[in-house]
């Protein structure tokens, strides 16, 4: 903004003041759903999708994935830890999501509450509670402290904490100092459990919970908005996988797996992934469509080397102009800004692929086999199909082809 000063202070200045401090957190995962949004509409106009703001969160397909443990790409439950837990858990509720989240982090681990938990949601223990009075507070989730919330009701129930005592215990979790705060209330909280007739075997497990939570909880508000965010990318991810890999490689780096392995996940959902081609791929991938089912076309961002600059200019250069100029001018024409494709990093590239490239162009070029412009083109067009070999391959290798041989022109790095 225009005449808009920016200072920047300490956040525990900040409070010290009194001053109203708000933490903004952005996530790539918006990103995802509006791209992936953006591509269903573009693609399937009419169709209904899932709306955030609907509260319809009860689609079984998407549990019954979720129960599958099959959440790569899924915001939030694609950890090894998740996917560990998803089918002992079996979420088949909104609620049942957000508890997922808030489950497999540092405070109920520490705390051990994932095991109990468990259990008891799967109807193999009892439930039970600490001291009556904390029923009202632990019944929704089974007698086991889960969230912020719910430490600063057991301060307040048993500790006989005040609110302003307790609101310290939430800001003492996942702070730096956050044995140190919640230290300065043991004492309270200790006379407070023994008037309510607990043991000290018993308000130590109490205090256990509470002090568990200093490495870091979920507050039970922000688990129930990100479980919005777990169950609008399942959705996609269930009902429209294609468009989810497209919109998840174009939101990268975003999340724990790999390009790879996020288009291998992608074809077991039954979405055809095409090649990166520079006759085709734009710069972020796309969908194209087909009869049957849309395919992800892979973008040139993907390849290896090449800027965004440079590939939006390939985009720019080749758009509008017939199809045999296109790939003839490729190699020719020089950008203003040049990288070099690092091919010894190649990997394996199948022989039915420099056939069917040398094909195509002689039949759009009218050429001869050796014809060096004719090598220039096949040139372009592998430096941009390699690039469904880089995902699909981990060993580097020289590239062969019976058909034609260009060995000789692929050992060279290749400008574009």
């Amino acid at each position: 903004m225009e005449d808009r000063t920016v200072v920047e202070w300490n956040k525990d200045d900040l409070e010290d003041l009194g001053i109203l401090k708000v933490d903004i957190l952005g996530l790539g995962m918006l990103t995802c759903i509006k791209k992936a949004f953006d591509l269903c509409e573009r693609h399937y106009p009419g169709q209904k999708l899932v709306k955030l703001d609907s509260g319809d969160t009860e689609d079984k397909r998407v549990y019954e994935m979720l129960h599958r443990a099959d959440s790569i790409g899924v915001f939030q439950v694609e950890s090894r830890a998740q996917i560990g837990t998803l089918p002992r858990l079996q979420p088949r509720s909104y609620y049942d999501l957000a508890i997922e989240i808030a489950l497999i982090r540092p405070g109920p681990i520490q705390g051990g509450a994932v095991h109990p938990y468990i259990r008891r949601a799967t109807g193999k223990e009892e439930v039970t509670y600490p001291h009556p009075v904390l029923k009202p507070v632990l019944e929704r989730t089974q007698g086991v402290p889960l969230f912020q919330e719910q430490l600063m009701q057991m301060a307040i129930a048993i500790g006989d904490c005040t609110g302003d005592e307790a609101d310290l215990l939430r800001r003492a979790m996942g702070s730096k100092r956050g044995i140190e705060r919640i230290e300065s209330l043991r004492t309270k909280l200790y006379e407070g459990m023994a008037r309510h007739g607990l043991s000290e075997e018993e308000s130590d497990a109490i205090y256990l919970k509470i002090q568990s939570f200093a490495n870091f909880g979920f507050a039970e508000s922000h688990a129930l908005s990100f479980a919005l965010l777990v169950y609008a990318s399942s959705w996609i991810k269930c009902h429209e996988p294609a468009a989810f890999l497209a919109a998840l490689l174009n939101s990268q780096p975003l999340g724990f797996y790999s390009a790879s392995q996020l288009v291998q996940d992608a074809r077991r959902h039954g979405a055809l992934v095409r090649a990166v081609d520079v006759m085709y791929s734009d710069v972020e991938s796309s969908l194209e469509d087909l009869p049957d089912t849309p395919a992800v076309r892979l973008g040139l961002h993907l390849v290896h080397g090449l800027r965004s600059a440079s590939a939006e200019r390939i985009v720019d250069m080749l758009a509008g102009e017939q199809m045999a100029r296109r790939v003839m001018d490729v190699q020719r024409r020089r950008l203003t800004e040049t990288r070099v494709l690092d091919l010894r990093t190649r990997r394996v590239l199948h022989d039915d692929v420099l056939p069917t490239l040398h094909t195509a162009i002689l039949d759009l070029s009218g050429l001869a086999r050796d014809h060096p412009s004719a090598r220039e083109a096949i040139q372009a067009l592998v430096v941009a199909q390699i690039g469904e070999h880089w995902l699909d391959n981990g060993e580097a290798a020289a590239i062969e082809c019976p058909a034609f041989r260009c060995v000789d022109a692929l050992l060279h790095p290749i400008c574009v």
